[in-house]
């Protein structure tokens, strides 16, 4: 079934009423298919993946390796659609904290090395899609991107028409990236009512996620730990001026 915006909520019960860590694989594959038939539906299958990721991070985790090596194989193959439509399922991916921010830079940086105007294309969309989150974590590494984008502006390496994208993109990034916003750190907001809706969410997570009363005690009082360890998986090396096919982890 496809997942959008309005049956989010609905398909989450569904998926956790299987044996979602034995089915990774499929899991896997069926929200990349998905999303490489409805890219438009890009942000939906990341905001999936991170709801899915604390409970279940090593699905999680399967999924961006494995969107990392499609993209890899697609831009090797010099496949422009697929790569385009990677390119997205990564930026969103970053955006939703499910991959670290080193994997944009390092993407980039490949792409304005050996540069032609397909290369900067894919960064410019890479630029639009999760500038704002770059502009949170590094700004400095941004600055430095934009000025090799700048510098192609007066130089004979791309077509006019792609320098009309890099300085739409200047404009973009003027408005601080307002058209792409990246997701919002979770903020403190003092609640009235805490303890009937912490009641309310213990039942609902012991319903929804099969939890026991005996591990509820160490789950509640552990939570903090676990979203901090859980909520971003570590950034993966790739080294995309090889040949290879290998996908490493690299821990922060």
């Amino acid at each position: 079934k496809q997942v959008n915006q309005s049956n989010l909520p609905t398909i989450i019960p569904q998926l956790v009423q299987n044996n979602m860590v034995h089915a990774r694989g499929i899991l896997a594959c069926a929200i990349i298919q998905a999303q490489d038939e409805s890219p438009d539906n890009t942000k939906v299958y990341a905001a999936l993946i991170s709801i899915i990721n604390p409970k279940f991070p090593q699905i999680s985790q399967l999924i961006c390796k494995r969107v990392i090596s499609l993209y890899r194989e697609s831009f090797m193959a010099d496949k422009r659609k697929k790569t385009f439509i990677m390119i997205k399922f990564l930026t969103h991916l970053i955006n939703e904290r499910m991959l670290h921010e080193k994997i944009a830079f390092q993407i980039i940086a490949v792409l304005l090395h050996n540069v032609s105007s397909d290369s900067v294309k894919l960064a410019i969309e890479f630029l639009n899609q999760c500038g704002q989150k770059l502009s949170q974590v590094n700004p400095q590494e941004l600055d430095s991107h934009f000025s090799t984008l700048n510098n192609l502006l007066h130089g004979p390496l791309i077509t006019e028409r792609t320098k009309d994208m890099i300085r739409v993109l200047f404009t973009v990034r003027r408005n601080q990236f307002e058209e792409y916003p990246a997701i919002k750190s979770d903020e403190f907001k003092y609640d009235e009512q805490y303890e009937v809706n912490e009641n309310e969410y213990k039942e609902l997570r012991k319903t929804f996620l099969g939890e026991n009363n005996d591990d509820e005690d160490k789950s509640s009082s552990n939570s903090l730990q676990n979203d901090n360890d859980q909520s971003n998986i570590p950034a993966a090396v790739i080294d995309l001026s090889s040949s290879g096919s290998s996908v490493a982890d690299k821990e922060n």
